[in-house]
């Protein structure tokens, strides 16, 4: 029920495997879920949900070469990191995404930002607790959300996906900044 959800929909269902379409479409009833209470619009919920993972079935490689066509010169040894760049440009550029929240929230969607807007925020917590992921923490997040409300849900959320990362990996700096700021400014 937004201008362009059907088109979305449709570009999705086209270039992602069934698993992440059925993902992606998962992650934006969830941002529709949380909307009113995050302060963003339902055109902003489901364009971010639908579109956030648009690029992330390309090839390392395909990838790589498309960052560098668009002027992205971060994460390119990282594919995990770079599909939500790319995806931000592919947005911009060739889909006509207006919305500067909505791109910002795209590109940033596996690490966050710190000083990271409303819209951002939203998909974080979506993608961490939509239905479908398998995890127990993801049903937590959402039990939270209806409980506590969207900050308390989105602090758990941060809490969760970077102790993860930190036991795995070497946390991003963006990561980092943005967990650092997500508790220093989103009240528990």
């Amino acid at each position: 029920d937004t201008p362009r959800g059907d088109e979305f929909v449709a570009l999705v269902r086209e270039r992602l495997p069934e698993k992440t379409f059925r993902h992606v479409v998962s992650v934006a009833r969830t941002m529709l879920d949380v909307a009113e209470q995050a302060g963003i619009t339902r055109e902003q919920a489901v364009t971010a949900g639908l579109l956030h993972d648009l690029c992330k079935p390309m090839k390392p490689a395909e990838l790589a070469d498309a960052a560098r066509g668009y002027g992205i010169t971060e994460y390119l040894d990282t594919p995990n990191l770079l599909h939500g760049p790319v995806a931000a440009e592919e947005c911009r550029q060739k889909l006509g995404v207006t919305d500067e929240e909505v791109i910002d929230a795209i590109r940033w969607h596996t690490t966050g930002r710190a000083e990271w807007g409303r819209v951002g925020q939203a998909l974080f917590y979506s993608d961490f607790s939509e239905p479908r992921r398998p995890h127990r923490q993801a049903a937590i997040a959402r039990e939270k959300f209806r409980e506590k409300g969207f900050d308390a849900a989105l602090r758990y959320v941060v809490e969760q996906k970077f102790h993860y990362v930190k036991t795995r990996f070497e946390p991003d700096p963006h990561a980092q900044a943005f967990e650092e700021w997500v508790r220093a400014t989103i009240p528990a």
